[in-house]
């Protein structure tokens, strides 16, 4: 087995940076693009609803340290990895109800929802991610080498035989939205959300996508280290938050793949300018990650979001 996947997760190059500033929304334009964005395709995002309350407390010092526990147990695997270890099973092993949490480190950073959910309501919990490999059918770029990522593609066919195999009640997929097709005519939202889609049109039972989370252009955490009475400085205007396809990805994969739509960007955000701070917990990690304990809190939120699925 290969070592643990780098720290950094899924970070985008300089390069990619360069490219989510180009494609940022007029701030003019702003609050028609965000109407626009709720109501296009007729589905809405899940209604806010406020994350349980933290059980404690966590500082910007402690925030980039603060990951799930899928690191240190091999259940995110590293880059040269193509075969989904079997392990990764949580909640109730034993139930008859299996929801399986499928694709790259941000779906990984939302595992400690997910896991409580499941312990709350008795369900199995299979999870198959993978540093910097979304759930989707054609080639993309290694964001560490830019070569071809041969090995997201070798290990997205296996997690899918193996969905196939233990048939989930529901799957849910998650994708940072720094997705670097090889070929570049498949580089735009639309084509990269068919391509999601097209993975989960094949997974048996409910399918679900759940919009990427909040990118922002600086680490959080060190700018509430150099911010530690003005945390505001730090929220994360709308057009980074929305930036690259954010939602429009979503929609595609979810009218292609005959899946849920599931947008938590409200109860993330609470508003634009998206917060960063909720009840004394740094949300984020670095400039995309949340932190394992704000992640944690989301579990009610999910809770939603999932029943939304499987109606």
């Amino acid at each position: 087995m290969a070592g643990h996947p780098r720290q950094t997760g899924c970070e985008p190059s300089k390069v990619f940076m360069r490219r989510l500033r180009a494609a940022a929304p007029r701030p003019s334009l702003l609050p028609i693009l965000i109407v626009l964005i709720a109501l296009v395709g007729g589905s809405l995002p899940v209604a806010a609803v406020a994350p349980v309350a933290p059980s404690a407390t966590l500082s910007p010092q402690d925030a980039p340290g603060d990951r799930e526990r899928l690191w240190a147990t091999g259940c995110i695997a590293a880059e040269s990895r193509t075969a989904p270890p079997r392990h990764c099973v949580f909640g109730r092993t034993s139930s008859g109800f299996t929801l399986a949490l499928v694709g790259d480190s941000h779906a990984s950073h939302l595992f400690a929802g997910f896991e409580r959910l499941a312990k709350q309501r008795g369900w199995r919990l299979e999870v198959f991610t993978k540093v910097s490999c979304p759930f989707l059918d054609i080639p993309v770029r290694n964001f560490f080498s830019g070569e071809e990522y041969t090995e997201c593609a070798t290990w997205n066919r296996n997690v899918l035989a193996r969905l196939k195999a233990i048939r989930p009640d529901l799957t849910v997929t998650v994708a940072f939205r720094g997705i670097r097709p090889m070929d570049p005519a498949k580089d735009t939202p639309t084509r990269e959300g068919a391509a999601i889609g097209r993975m989960l049109k094949q997974v048996p039972g409910r399918r679900a996508i759940i919009v990427d989370s909040p990118w922002s252009e600086r680490n959080i955490p060190e700018c509430l280290r150099a911010n530690p009475t003005r945390p505001e400085r730090c929220r994360i205007p709308a057009s980074e938050v929305l930036v690259a396809g954010v939602q429009t990805r979503e929609r595609a994969a979810a009218d292609v793949g005959n899946a849920t739509y599931l947008d938590l960007t409200t109860t993330i955000c609470a508003g634009f300018p998206c917060r960063v701070v909720r009840k004394g917990v740094v949300m984020f990690r670095d400039t995309h990650h949340l932190t394992n304990t704000y992640a944690a809190a989301l579990r009610d939120s999910l809770g939603i979001a999932l029943d939304r699925a499987l109606d």
